[in-house]
């Protein structure tokens, strides 16, 4: 899921405009594979921030940090590429 976040300031703070936060769900076997968790770090790297963050007992993944025309790509890659499910 997306959680949006935008600064009431943007023409003060135009970095942080829109740092949404992106939560990616676990896996049913409740494991990452490398190679998912580095094609992960890819993609963050170039549609987001760069900033990740493990969600304690849930094993979910928390990207911190996009702009809103991103969004799309990211849903695009995690589903199309990674073959991650996004749930309802």
């Amino acid at each position: 899921g997306v959680i949006g976040r935008y600064c009431d300031q943007p023409e003060m703070f135009p970095g942080v405009a829109h740092f949404h936060t992106v939560r990616v769900a676990q896996p049913a076997g409740k494991f990452y594979t490398t190679k998912f968790l580095r094609d992960l770090c890819d993609l963050w790297d170039l549609r987001g921030s760069g900033l990740t963050n493990m969600h304690g007992s849930t094993g979910d993944i928390v990207l911190l940090g996009t702009q809103t025309p991103q969004l799309e790509e990211i849903f695009f890659e995690l589903t199309h590429n990674l073959n991650n499910d996004l749930g309802g």
